[in-house]
This record gives structure tokens, C-alpha cells and sequence, in this order.
């Protein structure tokens, strides 16, 4: 019996770990788009997708329920409405093309808090509480939270240079990759207002040192 339950024990502990270590999903669409899965032997699946960006799971509805695509290894292409993704190991990569360069983008979103919505709309930092009266029962009532919070990405992108793969997360990582153009790079930066946690912003860079 003891042994049972230590059995038992286990499984439940393993069990919630592998819970506790699913994050909050970060949907990189705002919805799940009709799609194309193509398998490394030729065969395609048509499917409604999006990608979990946060736990870097390819997802796809069936019959209303939200289903994570598996084995990785046998999958060639995801495509997303018009938006082209590879499985690089227990990630997908977007496939971005600019002019004639290949760019692969690592999504990762995450919310970044800006503060509170007062009453007539605006932002501060002060702590709001707003109550939904259409919530309220005799003497209760349902305390809404007001915290406001923005989408920021931590993108890392891939390319090659020399027909080797490298990657960056921000314009360093970028200068010790052009070590012979940080001059141009710095003025580009200024010039054109280089935002990398901007993704065009970041294409727009990353095109200006590979070309």
C-alpha cells in the first residue's frame, strides 16, 4: 500500500510540475487562421492555427477545442494565412523575406505593464478598482481590474552571414555581428529612428547590415 501511494504521490507531483511549467499562453494572432500544415513526406493538412509564442507550441482548433500540433521532427512548413513558418528543434521560426535576404523570427511575446485606467480613460499609476454594475446581485457587486497592459515582443532573429547561421536580440548583438560597419549601423540607428523591439524596425536594420 505504501508503495501505492508513493506511486501515486509521484505521478502527481509530476504531473503538476509539467502544469506549473506550461506558461500563460501569448498568441502571436489574434485568432486562429485557416492554414496548411505540410508534413516532410509531401502530405498536407488543412486546419484552423496560431502559435503559442510564450510556450513555442504550434496550435491548431478541432471540433472547438484548442489542440497543440505534435512531433515537430516530421513537420516542413506551417503556413498561416499568408505567413510561413519552419520547426527549428522545439521551436517555430516565421519565415520573413526582404528583397533577396531570408530572415527567421524567434517570436516571443509578453505583456508589459503601463499602469491603471481611471475613470475617464486615462492611464496613471495609482491603483484603480472599477465596479461593474451589471455584475450586482443584492449586495454584491464585482470588483473589475483596471490595469493596463501593452504587448512587447523578445524576438530573437536568425540570418546567415557566410552561409552560417547567426542570430541577434537587439542593435548590440548586431554591432559585434558587423564589427566593420558599426559606423554605419549607428547613424542608420539615428537616421531612421530604429526601434528593435519594433519588428519592421528590426527588418529594417538587420536588411541594411546583410546588404
Amino acid at each position: 500500500m505504501k508503495k501505492i501511494s508513493l506511486i501515486y504521490f509521484l505521478i502527481t507531483l509530476l504531473f503538476t510540475i509539467q502544469v506549473q511549467a506550461q506558461k500563460k499562453r501569448m498568441m502571436l494572432l489574434d485568432e486562429y487562421y485557416e492554414g496548411i500544415v505540410l508534413m516532410k513526406n509531401k502530405a498536407k493538412t488543412s486546419a484552423k492555427l496560431n502559435y503559442d509564442t510564450a510556450n513555442k507550441k504550434m496550435m491548431y482548433m478541432q471540433d472547438g477545442n484548442e489542440m497543440i500540433l505534435l512531433n515537430n521532427d516530421q513537420v516542413d512548413t506551417v503556413f498561416i494565412s499568408d505567413r510561413k513558418f519552419i520547426p527549428l528543434h522545439t521551436v517555430y521560426l516565421e519565415v520573413i523575406q526582404v528583397n533577396n535576404e531570408s530572415i527567421f523570427i524567434d517570436w516571443f511575446i509578453k505583456n508589459k505593464y503601463r499602469g491603471n485606467r481611471g475613470a475617464y480613460g486615462q492611464i496613471t499609476q495609482n491603483k484603480v478598482e472599477t465596479i461593474n454594475t451589471t455584475h450586482w446581485t443584492n449586495s454584491e457587486y464585482k470588483i473589475q481590474n483596471a490595469e493596463v497592459f501593452d504587448r512587447e515582443n523578445a524576438n530573437v532573429y536568425w540570418f546567415y552571414i557566410n552561409d552560417q547561421p547567426v542570430k541577434c536580440r537587439n542593435e548590440k548583438d548586431l554591432l559585434k555581428l558587423f564589427p566593420n560597419k558599426n559606423n554605419e549601423i549607428k547613424a542608420f540607428i539615428k537616421e531612421q529612428k530604429i526601434n528593435f523591439k519594433q519588428v519592421p524596425n528590426a527588418l529594417q536594420l538587420i536588411y541594411f547590415c546583410l546588404k
